[in-house]
């Protein structure tokens, strides 16, 4: 019966996997479909668990029994320590939230020119920062970010750090004050906010904890096999499955971030203009910029990229409904 359900939940983080919900939809609607698929994706995540040990041992008993008599084996060996695993992901989880208020408390030092981060950044203007401020009531970040305006040289970018309930920050390139109109700033600036308050920061160090977890993991099983040497095989070989794996997860995880950010911008501005129309220009302002980055990310396949095509960035923007 777990064998079947694991089946199942494989077959259901496939699907999510290789699917975005339509965009021709409510904007919270379509918010709600990517937040479950994101959802799914962490459980998928914390299933690289179990996986892990399946794959080592049934690469471990190969050798011996071939890979249809290792697979009872495998599987045997893999459920036998289901209570280590809900340890793993409990331990995970409780470390993931203290290490996320730590990242908080660290980012009111970068602020004060602690990091390379945020050098030579100055404060956003009054007005833009207000606009910070009545976005946040909105989507109830607890904590007001401060606006930063970063130098006007290099390719243009606005990121966001922090939590939603502890110190958070919000960067603008000084390049896009010019470039673009006030509509498209704050679409831009909710975007930004649109990664905090979905906690998405939260999801990264989560998923090191995991795969930290991962590795322990591992190096239990390599000291449990009679054999180091057939062992360190097994390990190497399921190690790196496992991190092509993970690592697939967590672009489609970045993907799905960056759809939600966008659709919390076009919530906030009541129309998917403005952040379609910034997406067009900030993409011409890194053309100019940085024409051999531009090509090289455009040769990527979709599936290897942290975001979304542009093309499917801006449909999304301008079919999405405000109701």
């Amino acid at each position: 019966m777990l064998t079947i359900g694991a089946l199942v939940f494989a077959g259901i983080m496939l699907l999510t996997f290789f699917f975005y919900p339509n965009p021709n939809a409510n904007v919270k609607s379509y918010r709600f479909k990517l937040a479950m698929q994101r959802n799914i994706l962490v459980l998928a995540n914390f299933a690289l668990l179990p996986l892990t040990v399946f794959l080592g041992n049934l690469f471990y008993n190969a050798g011996a029994v071939g890979f249809v008599g290792a697979i009872p084996i495998a599987f045997a060996a893999m459920w036998s320590i289901w209570y280590v695993y809900a340890i793993c992901i409990v331990v995970a989880v409780l470390a993931s939230i203290r290490m996320t208020e730590t990242i908080g408390k660290q980012v009111g030092k970068m602020k004060r020119g602690g990091s390379d981060l945020f050098k030579g950044a100055v404060p956003g203007p009054a007005n833009l920062q207000q606009d910070v401020a009545d976005m946040c009531r909105y989507l109830r970040i607890k904590n007001t970010p401060q606006l930063y305006i970063l130098p006007a040289d290099g390719p243009p970018n606005a990121f966001a750090i922090g939590v939603h309930n502890g110190q958070s920050a919000v960067a603008l390139h000084g390049s896009l004050l010019t470039e673009l109109t006030l509509d498209e700033l704050n679409a831009v600036i909710a975007h930004e906010l649109g990664h905090i308050a979905a906690g998405d920061m939260h999801v990264k160090v989560l998923d090191m904890l995991v795969d930290t977890t991962r590795f322990f993991l591992l190096l239990f099983m390599l000291f449990s096999f009679p054999s180091f040497l057939m062992g360190v095989v097994a390990v190497f070989v399921t190690h790196t499955l496992v991190k092509i794996i993970n690592t697939y997860l967590d672009l489609g995880l970045s993907r799905r971030a960056e759809f939600n950010a966008d659709a919390v911008a076009v919530e906030m501005q009541s129309s998917g203009v403005p952040m379609s129309n910034a997406l067009l220009k900030l993409e011409k302002m890194l053309l100019a910029e940085a024409p051999m980055m531009m090509a090289k990310v455009k040769k990527q396949s979709r599936w290897l990229k942290t975001h979304p095509p542009l093309e499917e960035r801006v449909n999304a923007c301008r079919k999405l409904r405000v109701d």
